[in-house]
C-alpha cells in the first residue's frame, strides 16, 4: 500500500465518528478471532490455551474501547468549553478573558489546570493570555491581516 493510500484511510479514520468505528471494529471482531485461532491452531497449541488467548484478545479489545469512548467524550468536552469561551468573547466584543471571568461566566468547575488543557487542545483557536494584575487567561487566536508582512 502506498504513503497516499496509507494517509487518505487515516484521514478517514480521524474523521469518522466515534459510534461508526465502534460498529467497524465489532463487525471485524470474528474475522480477528477466526485468524487469531488459525495461527494458534497453526502453532499447535492447546484448545485451553487458545481459549485463553482469545480471552486475552477480546480483553484487549474492550479496554481499547472503553479508552477510545473516554478520549472521545474528553474531546467532546474540550470542544463545547472551546465553544463556549469563542463565542462569549465574541458576544461581548473581547479577545481575552481571566481564568476567574470564565469561572463567573461560564463555569464553576473549570480550574486553571483544565483550562490550560484545553488551550493546549486547539492552539490554533485558543491561547493563554496574561492580563493585568498578572492573572491567568485564555485569548482567541486572532489571524494578522493578509497584507501585513514582516
Amino acid at each position: 500500500m502506498d504513503e497516499d493510500k496509507v494517509s487518505s484511510v487515516l484521514n478517514a479514520i480521524r474523521r469518522a465518528k466515534p459510534l461508526d468505528l465502534f460498529l467497524l471494529s465489532f463487525l471485524l471482531l470474528p474475522f480477528v478471532f477466526e485468524k487469531w485461532t488459525e495461527i494458534l491452531t497453526k502453532l499447535g497449541v492447546s484448545q485451553q490455551v487458545m481459549f485463553t488467548w482469545l480471552v486475552g484478545v477480546l480483553l484487549v479489545y474492550a479496554v481499547c474501547v472503553f479508552a477510545f469512548v473516554f478520549q472521545s467524550y474528553r474531546r467532546q468536552r474540550a470542544q463545547f468549553i472551546r465553544d463556549q469561551i469563542v463565542t462569549y468573547l465574541q458576544s461581548k466584543s473581547l479577545t481575552m478573558m481571566s481564568f476567574d471571568r470564565v469561572r463567573a461566566r461560564l463555569e464553576r468547575s473549570y480550574d486553571d489546570d483544565y483550562l490550560d488543557a484545553v488551550i493546549r487542545e486547539f492552539p490554533t483557536e485558543l491561547r493563554h493570555a496574561r492580563l493585568k494584575g498578572g492573572r491567568k487567561g485564555v485569548a482567541k487566536v486572532v489571524e494578522e491581516d493578509a497584507g501585513e508582512e514582516n
